[in-house]
């Protein structure tokens, strides 16, 4: 009925405001003026999804070092998409054995944890167990480059200079 597929649409409409402003993205003022926030423009500027920005204020402090600044980037929702194979988990505990930086072992079929052991393995120079990997990572790294812009202006507006420094570096 045309009142059902109304309410279903306003409900829709209010439970993705209150996302947003759970994510400070956005500001809701007397319930009919939305104004948007540093991080709701960051976002749109970015491309990026109201759970990563939101994961960058959660995560992302003024003493955020290198090593936390890469799991929070591979932890991005961006790349919950980023595929993990039959039989990957293996190839990725033999590459968290050369990567620098430990990953949780119990993770190794998480996209997050892949994107993590890739981006170190570039880092590294490290060479890639199969062919599939280096067009994941191609993926991984063309991702990157948005949601690190991103980082670094969070950090930035924050006035975390380390962090910022951290995330460019």
């Amino acid at each position: 009925s045309l009142d059902g597929i109304n309410q279903y649409l306003s409900d829709t409409v209010d439970s993705t405001l209150q996302d947003l402003e759970l994510a400070n993205c956005v500001e809701i003022q007397d319930e009919v003026k939305l104004s948007p926030l540093t991080l709701g423009r960051i976002a749109s500027y970015y491309y990026l999804r109201h759970t990563t920005v939101q994961l960058f204020h959660n995560e992302i402090t003024e003493s955020s070092s290198i090593r936390d600044l890469l799991t929070i980037l591979s932890d991005t929702t961006e790349y919950e998409d980023l595929p993990v194979r039959h039989n990957e988990d293996k190839l990725n505990s033999e590459l968290a054995e050369k990567v620098r930086w430990e990953v949780d072992n119990r993770l190794l079929d998480s996209p997050h944890t892949k994107t993590c052991l890739l981006l170190q393995a570039h880092f590294a120079n490290l060479e890639l167990p199969i062919a599939d990997y280096n067009t994941d990572l191609k993926s991984a790294l063309d991702n990157s480059v948005r949601i690190m812009q991103a980082m670094v202006d969070v950090a930035a507006d924050n006035g975390w200079l380390f962090t910022t420094l951290n995330t460019i570096n």
